[in-house]
């Protein structure tokens, strides 16, 4: 078997070195994506064996993955200091009543000049449709541009939090909820090695590497979900954490 996944480890290598963290002390500093660098260095291109020997490097990636999550949801420690698992966190972020489910799509319309190759140039903004005709009328009337100058390009202002939650989505599906046929989640079947079966997917490195770099290059801050310690104590003084379930 042959595989060549550098494009995929260079997007993720690009998306860490984007990441800073907030230290407790208030200093901030560059994560190093070091681990996936060696981990690019170290990975099998080619193999004959029967498996997958880069599924080893599985349960760093699903840690990974927990370890963005821990940081998109801001769990307070003053109300208890038990923390919520990847599943609870995802039960939260991707909830039917949660903010990055609820959100609608807000398209805007980028008035733009072609420029040389696949160059743009945004001149300005259309909120409908049907303000275009009426906006390229203006531009080509006074001289401004060739009909064949202009270039429409649809904006949704509201794409990356909508990508943000369909990729979330996908995450908890594949690997944090139950599979039927052996009662446990696939993070979890790694987690405790306790089915070997669910290691021998040839394509499941691939596939958890590329998660990985859809979810590392669309967060765009720390936390998404604000604390509110107050409504908290109010609904349920119990709370293990701030976010209540639905």
């Amino acid at each position: 078997m042959d595989k060549n996944l550098d494009e995929i480890f260079d997007l993720i290598i690009a998306g860490e070195s984007k990441r800073i963290i907030s230290i407790s002390n208030g200093v901030k500093v560059e994560k190093s994506p070091s681990y996936f660098r060696d981990m690019k260095r170290m990975y099998s291109k080619s193999w004959d064996t029967m498996y997958n020997p880069n599924n080893v490097f599985i349960p760093y990636i699903l840690v990974s993955i927990e370890f963005i999550l821990r940081q998109l949801v801001d769990v307070d420690i003053t109300v208890s200091t038990k923390a919520p698992t990847a599943k609870e966190l995802l039960d939260a972020l991707t909830g039917k009543k949660r903010a990055l489910a609820t959100t609608e799509d807000d398209f805007i319309y980028h008035i733009c000049k072609q420029l040389e190759g696949n160059k743009m140039q945004i001149l300005g903004y259309a909120k409908s449709d049907s303000d275009i005709p009426k906006i390229k009328e203006y531009l080509i009337s006074n001289g401004q541009l060739a009909d064949s100058e202009i270039i429409i390009s649809k904006f949704n202002k509201n794409g990356y939090i909508k990508n943000l939650y369909e990729i979330l989505s996908s995450i908890r599906e594949k690997y944090y909820d139950e599979i039927p046929e052996f009662g446990n989640s696939y993070r979890n079947l790694v987690m405790h090695a306790n089915r070997f079966l669910m290691l021998e997917k040839d394509d499941m490195f691939e596939e958890l590497l590329t998660d990985y770099s859809k979810l590392i290059n669309s967060v765009w801050g720390d936390a998404v979900m604000p604390y509110d310690k107050k409504r908290v104590l109010e609904k349920d003084p119990k709370s293990p954490w701030y976010v209540k379930k639905e």
